[in-house]
């Protein structure tokens, strides 16, 4: 029985038939689903009669401290670094991301944390590949070049463009990193990608 094992969380059994409009607000499509709540914040879900499922997201999200959120920063870097595991290393990034966003003023007491793991995310889904993978770099640059975070990071701006060189859209390319040289019209590098995505524009 969780509800012993686990003392500090409260398990609460909901039918959704009976609870139809509370069901609909926390969009439940499958029997059975786990919503995690922290602060009254939903933090993660998993479905599925998936013990070790709900055991992971107990001792992970709910569970979460800073501590917790640099470790597993720490191992999704050395699966990079050590072993080259791009697959192993997005995992712990992804994990240590939602342990970080279900702790209490996350934003404002820990956003270079924050950015830092969007940023290997990003790293990791661009060297995966793919366009489903290039597109998921592309959301986690978004989610650092939002206004209130760090609207020039220049790792997510090269990040996002070399995405968008991947999946062949040069023009969009080439004003993303138009648009950092207006910040920094001396960096190198950024020119460096701005003169090979107009080459690529221009022959293709």
């Amino acid at each position: 029985d969780l509800s012993k094992r686990y003392s500090n969380i409260q398990f609460i059994k909901i039918d959704v038939d009976k609870l139809q409009s509370l069901a609909q607000q926390y969009q439940i499509q499958a029997m059975p689903t786990f919503v995690f709540i922290r602060n009254k914040k939903e933090v993660s879900r998993t479905q599925g009669a998936d013990i070790n499922a709900v055991l992971h997201q107990i001792n992970t999200t709910l569970s979460a401290t800073i501590e917790s959120v640099q470790l597993n920063k720490q191992k999704g870097t050395d699966a990079y670094i050590k072993s080259g595991d791009y697959k192993s290393a997005l995992t712990h990034y992804q994990t240590a991301l939602n342990q970080l966003q279900s702790i209490d003023n996350f934003l404002t007491q820990h956003k270079a944390l924050l950015i830092a793991l969007h940023c290997n995310i990003a790293l990791m889904y661009l060297k995966i590949g793919g366009d489903e993978n290039w597109n998921h770099c592309i959301r986690h640059c978004h989610e650092v070049l939002r206004r209130n975070i760090d609207p020039y990071n220049q790792k997510a701006f090269l990040r996002k463009g070399e995405a968008l060189m991947q999946l062949k859209q040069y023009e969009t390319a080439k004003k993303n990193y138009a648009l950092y040289m207006k910040y920094d019209p001396d960096n190198a590098e950024m020119k460096a990608k701005w003169l090979e995505a107009k080459t690529q524009l221009r022959a293709s």
